[in-house]
């Protein structure tokens, strides 16, 4: 088994709480950023590697175009064997989809979404930054649905500021409504270097105590399993059969490529990390 992750480092804009390694998007950098990672994939090239798994990570994956998400599959098919059942990820944030879009990125190959939504409430979303409404998450969710995408992942946060306990059951009970194959809850985590952290040591919001946070968590656990989705890792739950592989393959310690600024791979029992600078 082999697992295959490419980091795309590009956003719309930080979130308030992101420390992983991304930035405002600038299309020269972008260019050079692609440019590299057919460099670095031809690295590793090797046609005998049977790849079960890929996962586009960042960052925002879905911001790049139609064309450049096209030639990164092209390129993995030209460097690697992509099994027939390989599961292929690609992590969005709404405000970045649509129709057209998610109807080329299944034609590609791509067969799993992981749609960014953190928290139905509007004054949440405002709070750590996030560039779209619920409304335009639900849009972007059905119309996922419409061009015929079968497993989809919602990325929630939990223990966020000013979030209270009947905020988090509204968001798993709207999202759930939605009937998703697979749901990722996260408790926040104030990273040092974030905008929310600096926001915080200035005194500008109080974060929910631990109780608060063990207790929503363990609300998630019973109410998702009460609805279908089994815990099947720390932070994440899932309907029978849709367990996401790629997690699982981290989990269980396989061997996996990492490509892009900042990826980690794990190959032949050595863990290593790309500098994460651009340049």
């Amino acid at each position: 088994m082999l697992g295959l992750y490419i980091h795309i480092p590009f956003c719309v804009k930080k979130c308030k709480y992101c420390d992983f390694n991304s930035y405002k998007i600038v299309e020269a950098k972008k260019e050079r950023f692609l440019s590299d990672l057919k460099k670095e994939m031809s690295l590793y090239k090797n046609k005998d590697r049977k790849i079960n798994s890929i996962f586009f990570g960042g960052g925002t994956p879905s911001i790049l175009k139609n064309e450049e998400i096209k030639m990164i599959m092209e390129e993995i098919e030209n460097n690697f064997y992509i099994d027939k059942d390989a599961e292929i990820s690609m992590e969005c944030n709404p405000g970045t989809l649509n129709e057209d879009k998610l109807r080329f990125m299944k034609s590609i190959g791509i067969n799993r979404l992981s749609i960014g939504l953190q928290a139905v409430q509007e004054h949440l979303l405002n709070f750590i930054g996030r560039i779209h409404t619920y409304e335009q998450f639900e849009k972007n969710y059905i119309q996922a649905r419409n061009v015929g995408f079968e497993n989809i992942n919602i990325d929630l946060m939990y223990n966020l500021p000013n979030q209270t306990l009947e905020n988090w059951k509204e968001t798993l009970e709207k999202v759930v409504d939605l009937n998703p194959e697979h749901i990722s809850a996260y408790s926040l985590i104030l990273e040092e270097g974030t905008k929310l952290y600096d926001m915080y040591m200035n005194e500008e919001f109080e974060m929910g105590d631990e109780d608060l946070d063990i207790e929503m968590y363990e609300y998630a656990i019973n109410y998702l399993k009460s609805k279908g989705y089994n815990q099947y890792e720390i932070s994440n739950y899932a309907k029978d059969g849709y367990e996401c592989k790629h997690n699982i393959l981290y989990w269980k310690c396989k061997n996996y490529i990492g490509l892009g600024p900042g990826a980690s791979g794990y190959i032949n029992n050595i863990r290593y990390n790309n500098e994460r600078s651009l340049d």
